[in-house]
């Protein structure tokens, strides 16, 4: 199941448990990536970037652990909208990371080094 599909499930056995409401803050709220749980007036929330890592990729794991969504509960109980420049920065500069796209860099490398010698 893909990462997003299994926040959507999150979100919804939420609403169907009645456990979605919050009355001290924010209800738990799904922004077409991640289900933000409930949170108190004021609380900045963190969740990892919703990708499936690479975890055999020397350093991706530190990546995936490191990199993160941000949400703000506003004092009127409405979520913030969520900064996602972490994840912006994991797909800019650690693609290779992420599955779908997983390389180490040497493998690359050769790749590259192999393509271009029978090229020429």
């Amino acid at each position: 199941m893909s990462v997003v599909r299994a926040e959507i499930s999150t979100c919804y056995a939420l609403s169907q448990r009645n456990e979605s409401i919050n009355d001290n803050g924010c209800s738990v709220s799904f922004d077409k990536s991640l289900c933000w749980l409930k949170a108190d007036y004021g609380a900045k929330v963190e969740r990892l970037c919703p990708f499936t890592y690479c975890p055999t990729v020397p350093g991706c794991e530190q990546v995936a652990n490191s990199h993160m969504v941000t949400r703000v509960c506003g004092s009127n109980g409405e979520w913030h909208d969520s900064n996602y420049t972490q994840c912006i920065t994991v797909l800019d500069e650690y693609q290779h990371c992420i599955q779908g796209f997983c390389r180490s860099v040497g493998f690359y490398l050769d790749h590259v080094l192999t393509f271009t010698t029978t090229a020429v």
